[in-house]
């Protein structure tokens, strides 16, 4: 009995397909923005954490100030 299911010039294409889909790993990074990450922009793929235990910390941090005068001037 003859097998139909596909022709012998697909059999390599299909092994190769069904090959290429078994190696293919998805990607899985920490979400960036995270509410349970101790950083903002995420872990940098370990880097932030290995350099953290040789004693690197980075921190960014943003300090905005404005004056204005709005009474008009310096004698009242």
């Amino acid at each position: 009995m003859k097998s139909h299911l596909l022709r012998p010039a697909l059999r390599p294409v299909a092994g190769g397909l069904l090959s290429a889909s078994l190696l293919c790993n998805a990607a899985h990074a920490a979400e960036a923005f995270s509410p349970n990450s101790k950083w903002m922009l995420g872990d940098w793929g370990g880097k932030r954490t290995e350099l953290l235990e040789k004693g690197y910390d980075f921190k960014l941090e943003y300090v905005g100030e404005a004056a204005a005068n709005l009474d008009g001037g310096y004698d009242d």
